[in-house]
């Protein structure tokens, strides 16, 4: 028995038809059928007004950064009623008069100033700055500056003294204290406090 041309291409192109079926039956139908039914799932997501997952994740970064903004408003809030309330006038701090109530301070609390100056070298801390500034800002002719006084006497002496200036009218602010023991047991304690003022 011999095949003819036409037997033979129908021998040819049979197994390649099979294969095209059967791709199409178990591969490429399940894979389109799945492909609609996910478009289908998105469109009804759509129609219902959800939002994906990239949406939500940006609106809950804005929301907290609304939080955060809000956040810091508040603080720009608590700092300008912070200065508000300082007693600093319009000229400026009144170092002089300031100076010679904190001696005063010191006298009536038992402590001996030894020495008084403008302290070059101390700097504020990063967290007094923007009040620095804006003080600056409100008096430009005679801002607050950092004061070294140097004074002896005994540790209740030093605590009566700080928690007098917190008391004070005028605006000085304790920054650091630095206590150096006498040689011997009956001279008294060399303090250093530096003061804003």
């Amino acid at each position: 028995m011999t095949l003819t041309p036409r037997d033979r291409w129908i021998c040819a192109v049979l197994p390649a038809l099979l294969a095209v079926v059967l791709f199409q039956w178990f591969y490429a139908g399940p894979l389109q059928r799945q492909t609609n039914e996910s478009l289908k799932a998105l469109e009804e997501e759509r129609a219902r007004g959800t939002q994906p997952a990239a949406l939500s994740d940006a609106l809950r970064l804005n929301s907290a950064a609304e939080a955060d903004l809000a956040a810091e408003k508040a603080k720009a809030e608590a700092l300008k009623a912070a200065l508000a309330k300082l007693t600093i006038g319009a000229g400026g701090v009144n170092r002089p008069a300031t100076l010679q109530s904190v001696c005063k301070l010191c006298e009536r609390h038992g402590l001996l100033v030894v020495s008084t100056r403008r302290e070059e070298q101390a700097t504020l801390a990063r967290t007094l700055e923007p009040i620095a500034r804006a003080l600056r800002e409100q008096t430009p002719s005679a801002p607050p500056q950092l004061w070294r006084l140097e004074l002896q006497g005994g540790y209740a002496d030093m605590t009566a003294l700080l928690e007098a200036l917190s008391e004070a009218t005028e605006f000085v602010v304790p920054i650091s204290v630095n206590m150096n023991l006498g040689e011997y047991e009956n001279i008294p304690a060399v303090w250093v406090l530096t003061l804003w003022m």
